[in-house]
């Protein structure tokens, strides 16, 4: 699909109306008495493109993109990671060169947290068959908005995040905080993922390659779906609420 055919899908009108024709929501899970406790297992699988093709994935739950994580300010955050990648051979010391594959961790981009472990600690190396309990406190005077996690190994970050390796945290108002006319849309949620397909495995590439092509890409996925944004394109603008 040419870069063309899904950059104006970017304003408002056009996305708002992309309820009618994103077929892919991410799994909801939200905070209850000020707590969200969720485990998000870590393996590989296949994303599916349509048109009988697929590629390589590496993604949370069986699904791209991972579970939607919902808190609001003073909550508490707790995951329990777990490494369900197969063993790797590819070892490197060198700490920002390509290594260690199926090595992961987890960071949560956006959230106003402590950087100390269980925290927010991106040193964290959780090895195939491994697990690590993280746990994150959100600020009470934390700003609601629209966030993300995703693996941040230094080595195979940018293999794991362009393969499927993403999800959305969201601070939402604080309890008791009035959201006006807002609280009566309804909620769509579109993340944005930039990738290339060019007939490969993207598992297959290195993670220098995969950082290239995806800023170089042609293709998005909107909500997981590579077909949604054609669809997008021929929708009718509509009355949404869309983050």
């Amino acid at each position: 699909m040419a870069t063309a055919g899904w950059r104006p899908l970017l304003c408002g009108a056009v996305l708002a109306a992309a309820a009618e024709t994103v077929h892919h929501q991410p799994v909801v899970v939200d905070s209850h008495d000020g707590v969200l406790d969720t485990t998000l297992v870590y393996g590989a699988g296949r994303l599916a493109l349509g048109e009988g093709r697929s590629v390589a994935a590496r993604c949370y739950n069986g699904s791209v993109p991972g579970p939607h994580l919902r808190v609001r300010p003073g909550d508490v955050l707790r995951i329990r990671v777990v490494n369900a990648l197969g063993e790797q051979t590819w070892a490197n010391d060198a700490m920002n060169e390509f290594r260690l594959p199926n090595t992961t961790n987890l960071h949560t981009h956006g959230l106003h947290t402590s950087p100390v472990a269980p925290g927010d600690e991106v040193r964290v190396a959780i090895a195939p068959g491994g697990s690590f309990q993280y746990e994150y406190h959100v600020p009470r005077d934390h700003a609601p908005g629209l966030h993300w996690y995703h693996p941040h190994f230094h080595g195979s970050a940018a293999l794991q995040v362009f393969t499927g390796g993403y999800g959305l945290l969201e601070v939402l108002p604080g309890r008791g905080v009035s959201e006006g006319a807002l609280a009566a849309l309804p909620a769509l949620t579109l993340p944005i993922q930039f990738l290339h397909f060019n007939g490969e495995d993207s598992q297959t590439l290195s993670s220098t390659s995969i950082l290239k092509l995806a800023m170089q890409s042609r293709d998005a996925l909107i909500g997981g779906d590579r077909s949604a944004a054609t669809r997008c394109a021929r929708s009718r603008p509509g009355a949404r609420r869309w983050t």
